[in-house]
């Protein structure tokens, strides 16, 4: 346990590389009153020390996990790192509760001074389920710090001139992977409070299945146990995968093997447009594979009860996802500025980074993933290609030919493809 104030800042002296794991030597003078199996936290890294050599150096091990989880890969010799020692009972909390444990790895997006005191940024990938909060805490690379602005996938955070100066922060530089810590006591309260999010929000049900009786069967009975649901049969699986995009279901209950498609297959390609995948079929022997990826696993034919059962075990267990509209924020010069979603024309996607345009014809950069921002843009957005996301108000024209494109309100052209076009032709 360790509280994010940093006690010495170290000097790497050595990196070396031994089978999958790390060997880093560290220099300061924190060595002479460490002990062999003593935990200290490197870059918020709990690690144990394994070695000393005299009072002025030491080694500890980092295994592949570690190395995979974190960006202690990134560390060479000369090096500067934040060093804190394990807190000992009964000392003061000045941070706050650190555990060593490392929960993702995130990206310093801008660095701006300030009247002596320094803004930083960072994003990281949201799909992982971790938060920040305004006035929230966060561990960055083992400081504990005060979030100032957050976002979906982003926040930024004050600097102190002491605080600069005495740990790795003015050593940082745009574009540097760091270690994240999310404040264990909102993760656990995040936790705590999906499991309230029960069945009877779910807007959107989907069925797959080769049979039309059995399409027709779930329909019946899914309408009658959540009468404000939406359930939506299908019978072809192109035709399904593209509904769950664009209208990102709750649940979806998939048959496991189908003549055109294995119920797997889609489930993997679904992933991450649903909430809760239910499997559905006749063949036990599927039940393992299953498990790995659904909630559940039905087995023909289905009855009232083991539906009930089912969508029991879905409010129990997974929390549902649901998705709402809500005020965008962006990163613009160093400071978060909140905007409604409806000022945004489109987004496109250019690997970890999203450019955004405003319907005012302003265009910005983000250091976050296309995906970040549809996890939170409401259904008013569209995607009409795998790059590109449109506000589906702004279009004007669809043209189907090749290539295939759309004409917004204000003349501009982009480009689309013709299975996500011939979706937006049957909303329209």
């Amino acid at each position: 346990m360790f509280t994010g104030i940093i006690e010495k800042l170290g000097t790497v002296a050595k990196v070396e590389k031994n089978g999958g794991n790390l060997e880093l030597y560290v220099a300061s003078d924190l060595a002479s009153e460490l002990k062999i199996d003593q935990s200290v936290a490197h870059n918020g890294i709990c690690l144990t020390v394994v070695e000393i050599f005299g009072d002025r150096t030491y080694r500890v091990t980092a295994i592949e996990e570690t190395i995979a989880k974190t960006a202690i890969g990134d560390l060479q010799e000369g090096d500067p790192i934040n060093l804190e020692r394990c807190m000992t009972m009964g000392a003061r909390l000045d941070g706050h509760i650190v555990q060593g444990h490392v929960d993702q790895i995130g990206e310093c997006t801008s660095i701006n001074e300030e009247d002596g005191s320094w803004i930083f940024s960072f994003s990281y990938d949201p799909s992982l389920g971790n938060v920040t909060v305004e006035k929230g805490s966060i561990t960055v690379n083992g400081t504990s710090l005060t979030v100032v602005d957050s976002v979906a996938g982003g926040f930024s955070v004050a600097i102190i001139p002491y605080t600069y100066e005495h740990t790795v922060f003015h050593h940082l530089k745009l574009g540097d992977r760091i270690n994240l810590e999310f404040d264990i006591i909102g993760k656990y309260v995040a936790r705590m409070l999906s499991g309230y999010k029960k069945v009877r929000t779910v807007r959107y049900i989907g069925v797959l299945d080769d049979e039309i009786i059995a399409v027709r069967g779930m329909v019946f009975q899914l309408e009658k146990l959540l009468p404000n649901a939406e359930v939506k049969g299908f019978t072809q699986y192109r035709e399904f995968e593209l509904w769950c995009e664009n209208n990102t279901p709750e649940l979806v209950f998939l048959d496991m093997e189908m003549p055109q498609a294995m119920g797997l297959d889609v489930a993997k390609r679904i992933h991450a447009d649903v909430g809760n995948i239910v499997f559905v079929t006749a063949h036990s022997r599927y039940s393992l594979e299953a498990f790995d990826t659904a909630v559940d696993y039905i087995l023909k034919p289905i009855s009232p009860k083991r539906l009930q059962q089912a969508l029991a075990k879905v409010e129990a267990l997974v929390p549902v996802k649901v998705r709402q509209a809500q005020k965008i924020k962006l990163l613009l010069k160093g400071t978060f500025r909140e905007f409604p979603e409806t000022d945004i024309a489109y987004l496109r996607g250019q690997r970890n980074y999203t450019e955004v345009v405003l319907t005012n014809g302003e265009h910005h950069l983000m250091a976050r993933t296309l995906k970040s921002f549809t996890d939170v843009l409401s259904d008013a957005f569209v995607r009409i290609h795998k790059s590109i996301v449109v506000q589906r108000a702004l279009i004007v024209k669809i043209q189907s030919s090749n290539p295939p494109f759309v004409v917004l309100q204000d003349g501009t052209q982009l480009d689309a493809a013709k299975a996500r076009l011939k979706t937006l032709d049957s909303d329209e």
